[in-house]
């Protein structure tokens, strides 16, 4: 599985995961392939957090596999959303997880939470599977990244000193102890995905 882009030339990659699972025939499981982000607006599939005002950059959308429904507590496997690079590219954006997203200050998503980087009056923090919406200003933030976590959305600012961050990255997850679902192999890939999210699978009988 591969995560969304965020947006901007600049922006965090979307962060890949991998592993043999085991399905149950008799349950459902979702599949949820992130979008790269856009001009004020995050990877709608996977919840990549939005860029501030009508032009801000927003995150990439986790790539994620669920059971049943999709929930922090169904999570099987993510590849975490890269954040979206500043306004005008000021600053990049972090790539996404992996184990923990990259960030400014604390704004990438981890295995336990995501926090904002700074004051969210001009900056949101990411929260469970979402991330963080940058807040409309002179100078736009990028969005945070989806994820397990999302990355918080880097800060805007009325200025350019120090002038606006890129957004964290969202978090992966691999689910370990086999209560969701059995996966085997699990590992995390190299973070090299520029676009939209991807997903592949291989059936094995």
């Amino acid at each position: 599985l591969d995560g969304g882009a965020g947006r901007g030339d600049t922006a965090g990659m979307g962060g890949n995961v991998k592993g043999d699972v085991t399905f149950n025939s008799d349950l459902s499981y979702k599949l949820v392939v992130g979008e790269g982000g856009s001009k004020n607006r995050g990877g709608g599939a996977g919840k990549g957090g939005t860029g501030g005002g009508s032009d801000g950059p927003g995150g990439g959308g986790f790539t994620g596999l669920f059971k049943t429904s999709v929930t922090q507590a169904n999570a099987i496997l993510i590849a975490g959303g890269g954040g979206a690079a500043a306004q005008g590219d000021h600053r990049p954006g972090n790539d996404g997880g992996g184990l923990n997203g990259g960030g400014w200050q604390g704004t990438a998503g981890t295995q336990t939470g995501s926090n904002a980087g700074w004051s969210e009056s001009i900056a949101g923090k990411g929260s469970e599977l979402q991330g963080g919406n940058a807040v409309d200003m002179t100078n736009d933030g990028g969005g945070g990244g989806g994820g397990y976590w999302g990355g918080g959305a880097g800060r805007g600012d009325s200025n350019m000193s120090p002038g606006p961050f890129g957004g964290g990255g969202g978090s992966g997850y691999i689910q370990s102890d086999n209560t969701v679902a059995k996966v085997e192999n699990s590992s995390w890939g190299n973070v090299t995905n520029t676009g939209g999210g991807k997903a592949s699978f291989k059936v094995v009988t």
